[in-house]
């Protein structure tokens, strides 16, 4: 893993548990395995869905 997509994972992390948002939250809302969001998170796995998840989750607690 290139330290770019490493720095970002890290950053994600720390978002979501600053808001208090559990992986396991974030892979009932998609419908997948916690696993499976572990690994879009860092970068193992390609999915823009699970991804607009994340990203409209840390959004909506930013309001």
């Amino acid at each position: 893993m290139n330290s770019e997509k490493q720095r970002n994972a890290v950053q994600i992390r720390i978002e979501l548990l600053r808001r208090n948002i559990k992986l396991v939250d974030i892979a009932r809302i998609a419908g997948v395995s916690v696993s499976a969001v572990s690994r879009v998170i860092s970068g193992k796995l390609i999915s823009r869905r699970i991804m607009s998840i994340i990203d409209d989750l840390l959004d909506r607690e930013a309001s």
